[in-house]
């Protein structure tokens, strides 16, 4: 899918695919974080050369999987929280030399996508995915709307993961 078609889907279904993953979730800030990453997992599959039917269907179903998984993954941690102290006080939490190397690499990568991507965009990508601020934070203190703050993000993301991806890949 080229650059256009992702924006197209993007701009198209991003209002519908939040406002679904809110009736799901019961959260509006955690609906638009899970939109952000049921796009780029659509974008992802589609650059990967996957090629559903119905895209529009497609993207529903990964909204849903990734909700669903978010939900398992809190549960999870709400039901392994004694297993998990437990195997804490037990296990090195050291990682191991190899798994250092590896994350070392992922990081040095992510920081040269991140530097790759226009000053506009990066800053937006840092004051919300690493300073945590909201949309609206991030517009009001980018002087933007919030509109222009998703957009910034989800190419942001997209540029960061395919970067991450390409290196996985070869």
């Amino acid at each position: 899918m080229q650059h256009m078609g992702m924006d197209r889907l993007y701009r198209g279904h991003r209002g519908d695919v939040r406002l679904y993953l809110a009736r799901i979730l019961r959260d509006a800030d955690l609906a638009e974080d899970l939109t952000q990453d049921a796009f780029l997992r659509c974008f992802a599959t589609v650059q990967a050369g996957g090629n559903p039917e119905n895209l529009r269907s497609y993207l529903y179903r990964v909204a849903r999987n990734v909700a669903v998984d978010h939900l398992r993954l809190q549960k999870r941690r709400r039901t392994d929280t004694t297993g998990s102290q437990t195997i804490a006080a037990i296990a090195d939490p050291r990682p191991g030399p190899e798994r250092v190397l590896i994350d070392r690499e992922r990081l040095r990568i992510f920081a040269q996508a991140l530097a790759a991507l226009p000053n506009k965009t990066r800053r937006i990508f840092i004051l919300h995915r690493i300073d945590g601020l909201t949309y609206r934070d991030v517009a009001d203190r980018m002087d933007l709307s919030e509109s222009s703050v998703q957009k910034h993000l989800a190419r942001a993301l997209f540029e960061v993961l395919q970067r991450l991806q390409d290196d996985e890949d070869g």
